[in-house]
């Protein structure tokens, strides 16, 4: 749906058809963002204490959570940036 508003949709959404060349380097874009999601939940289960990617946490788990530099970018990356 987005090659087809983007390379079709001109006046109506006011685009222009990428080259080929632009859609492979948004391809590449978007096909390595799964491999650096993976490795970031990769790393945020090995630290994860309970082991069990967060099954069967208490709620005084959930108070006593302090963020570190891979949980904060892992939410800027995937959750969004604002």
């Amino acid at each position: 749906m987005q090659v087809a508003i983007v390379q079709f949709g001109g006046v109506v959404f006011n685009t222009h058809p990428l080259s080929l060349q632009q859609w492979g380097a948004c391809t590449a874009i978007a096909l390595g963002a799964l491999p650096l999601r993976a490795l970031i939940t990769a790393s945020l289960n090995a630290s994860d204490s309970g082991g069990g990617g967060g099954a069967g946490r208490s709620s005084n788990d959930a108070a006593a959570f302090k963020p570190t530099w891979l949980g904060w970018m892992e939410m800027k990356l995937f959750r969004g940036l604002f």
